[in-house]
């Protein structure tokens, strides 16, 4: 949870020019610090010093591509803690799962609308504005971090890396403790949406007896 007061830092990075200075601007208008970059390469530098809130990390870059700079950021303490998006073309399953195992946290398609964006921030930061706000975006937001926990809970069921494996669990439950307050307030779909948490949630639980099990 970033303190009250404190300026919210966006890093957008992007190797098509236009989609990273429109991106840029847009969060600019709104009050966030942003740094916009367009390789990834660049991007690890630039995270390092600048310890972006939020990532917002194309993966079809060339030389670094996402992944690459994904599992780089996941080792610098400061952006481990932030918020880390894949905004991508590559929209299979098989690409969701690798965004899981790389360490993001969310997996967006492009093109992507700038409300969902700044949707997906302010609900990790449980934001008293995202709270009092209603609509599509927010319910998309709900239902894109509950399909993401889905392929977290995937990949930590299968993986044989440790630190994978925790990590994805440890998201999933991050994500379980925020969803309720928002789920709870006058959202379309909320039925719905509470089941597929609740399912969600029941999965994490199940997942996390049996690793508990095999490791006595």
């Amino acid at each position: 949870m970033i303190e009250e007061g404190t300026r919210l830092r966006v890093l957008v990075v992007d190797d098509d020019t236009d989609t990273v200075d429109s991106t840029a601007l847009l969060f600019e208008m709104r009050g966030y610090d942003v740094r916009a970059v367009s390789d990834g390469a660049r991007a690890i530098a630039v995270a390092q010093a600048f310890c972006p809130h939020l990532t917002l990390l194309d993966i079809g870059m060339p030389n670094t591509d996402g992944y690459e700079v994904a599992r780089r950021l996941q080792q610098i303490g400061c952006v481990e803690q932030g918020l880390l998006v894949a905004v991508t073309g590559f929209t299979q399953p098989a690409d969701r799962v690798r965004c899981a195992e790389a360490g993001f946290d969310l997996h967006l398609a492009k093109p992507v609308d700038f409300d969902l964006l700044e949707h997906v921030f302010l609900l990790r930061q449980r934001s008293r504005q995202l709270a009092m706000t209603q609509g599509k975006a927010m319910v998309q937001v709900i239902r894109e971090t509950i399909n993401m926990g889905n392929t977290l809970l995937n990949v930590a069921a299968t993986t044989r890396n440790e630190n994978t494996r925790r990590r994805c669990l440890a998201k999933v439950d991050k994500s379980c403790q925020r969803l309720p307050e928002l789920i709870d307030g006058e959202v379309t779909e909320r039925e719905h949406l509470v089941t597929a948490l609740e399912q969600l949630h029941r999965r994490w639980m199940a997942l996390v007896k049996q690793l508990h099990r095999s490791t006595q």
